[in-house]
C-alpha cells in the first residue's frame, strides 16, 4: 500500500451542516485540535492534572478578549469580545473505533452497508467499503469481500465514536487484524497538514 499526502496542496474546505454560511477547512480543524491538547500538556507537566472545563473557558475568554480584532476575524470592527460560552450535554455512550472493526452504515429503510476500518490516522480511520448489502445489520462472511470503493478516510468519530452523523455502527471486533496483501498496491491521498508521510509496502500505523 502506498500512503500519500501533501498539506501544500489545497485542504479539504466545507459549508457547517447547521449553517452553510461557516466554512471550516482540514487543517483549521488540526490546529485547534494541537492547541486544545497541547493547552492540557501544560496543565498536566506543571500541575500534574488535567484542567478543569472551567479553566479552559476562563482561559479562552482572556485570549479572545485581549487577541480577537480586526486583523484575525472579518467584520469586528468596532466591536468586542464580551463572553465566549461552553455548553455541555450528556454524551452518548462513546465506542472506541479499532483496526479490524466491521462496522454497517444504514442506507435507507431497506439496506445497510458495511465496512472494516483498516488503520486509525489522526484525521480519522482509513477504512475499506464493501460492495455487499444487506436488509439487517449482520455482515455475510461467507460472501467475497469485493470493494465497493478503494479504501478512504473517514470521520469514524462523529460516524461511529459517538454516532451524530446518520446510522452508522461497529457490529464486530477483529482482534490483532493485519490487512492483507491486497492492500500493497492502494494509495490513499489525505490533503491534512497533520499527515504528510510516503510509505510503501503495507498500510502500518
Amino acid at each position: 500500500m502506498i500512503f500519500t499526502c501533501d498539506w501544500r496542496r489545497t485542504m479539504g474546505w466545507w459549508n457547517a451542516p447547521e449553517n452553510p454560511e461557516i466554512m471550516v477547512g482540514d487543517a483549521v480543524l488540526d490546529t485547534v485540535r494541537h492547541f486544545l491538547r497541547d493547552f492540557s500538556s501544560e496543565f498536566q507537566e506543571d500541575l500534574s492534572s488535567k484542567p478543569t472545563l472551567q479553566e479552559l473557558g476562563y482561559a479562552l475568554n482572556l485570549a479572545f478578549k485581549v487577541n480577537v480584532d480586526s486583523d484575525v476575524v472579518s467584520g469586528f470592527d468596532g466591536l468586542e469580545v464580551k463572553e465566549v460560552l461552553i455548553k455541555t450535554a450528556k454524551r452518548k455512550k462513546r465506542q472506541k473505533v479499532m483496526p479490524g472493526d466491521v462496522f454497517a452504515y444504514k442506507l435507507d429503510d431497506r439496506r445497510y452497508g458495511f465496512g472494516r476500518i483498516i488503520a486509525k490516522v489522526s484525521i480519522g480511520a482509513i477504512a475499506e467499503i464493501f460492495d455487499h448489502f444487506s436488509s439487517q445489520p449482520v455482515l455475510d462472511h461467507g460472501t467475497k469481500k469485493e470493494w465497493l470503493i478503494p479504501p478512504v478516510p473517514i470521520d469514524c468519530y462523529s460516524l461511529l465514536e459517538i454516532g451524530d452523523m446518520g446510522d452508522w455502527r461497529i457490529i464486530e471486533r477483529q482482534p490483532g487484524f493485519v490487512p492483507g496483501e491486497h492492500f500493497q498496491l492502494v494509495e490513499i491521498c489525505i490533503w491534512s497538514s497533520a499527515i504528510c508521510a510516503r510509505r510503501y509496502g503495507h498500510f502500518r500505523k
